[in-house]
């Protein structure tokens, strides 16, 4: 998580700045992604390792954050736009497949906080903040990915119907059967909002939507 949220203010450094030393130190992290942070074998991103990065941490490096894998996509498709650096959309497909493969609760709708390795569901919980990765990962794959656009209704439909309030605030979790589960609303969640329904918005009016 933090390795991902220095990248992502890297690359907004380099757009705004126009430095070329925030896209080398980007391309740093993205070897360090491409080399020890992505599972080829199972096309996710890791997210507990041991202190030299050699294995998985042995307590909690099974678990696979869907919400991690739809934010890595996003942010792989922006290093690839913003640098030319192609070989990031294939990391950006697998990952964005993954989470929408294995993430998505069938049975019940929303997001399982965390599955394993094997896509298997680890915590059932469905917190509101993944939905809005959800949506930038959308964003990122409309450009050659027809089911992104259909994908970015349904997961609007979705916080629409479950997680957001005519206060103008939302449910921040929601317990498997999408019941609500807290009062809790953490401030950090309010990134994820603003970017995700900035992006949502960006994209729906550059395609005519």
């Amino acid at each position: 998580n933090p390795h991902m949220h220095l990248f992502e203010a890297l690359l907004f450094c380099f757009e705004f700045t126009g430095e070329r030393d925030f896209l080398r130190r980007a391309g740093q992290l993205f070897t360090l992604f491409t080399d020890r942070l992505f599972d080829r074998t199972h096309g996710c991103v890791g997210e507990f390792f041991s202190p030299d990065w050699a294995t998985p941490a042995p307590s909690k490096g099974h678990l696979i954050d869907p919400g991690h894998c739809f934010e890595w996509t996003w942010i792989l498709d922006y290093f690839g736009q913003l640098g030319g650096h192609k070989e990031a959309h294939p990391f950006a497909d697998a990952l964005y497949r993954f989470a929408n493969r294995y993430g998505w609760d069938q049975p019940h709708g929303g997001f399982y906080m965390y599955v394993n390795r094997h896509g298997q569901p680890e915590k059932t919980d469905k917190r509101v903040w993944l939905n809005f990765e959800a949506l930038k990962a959308h964003k990122a794959m409309w450009r050659h990915n027809p089911a992104a656009a259909s994908a970015t209704s349904g997961g609007l439909h979705t916080l629409a119907q479950h997680y957001l309030l005519p206060s103008g605030l939302f449910r921040e979790q929601l317990a498997v059967n999408l019941d609500d589960q807290t009062t809790f609303l953490p401030g950090s969640t309010t990134y994820h909002v603003v970017l995700g329904l900035a992006q949502t918005a960006q994209r729906t009016v550059a395609s005519g939507g």
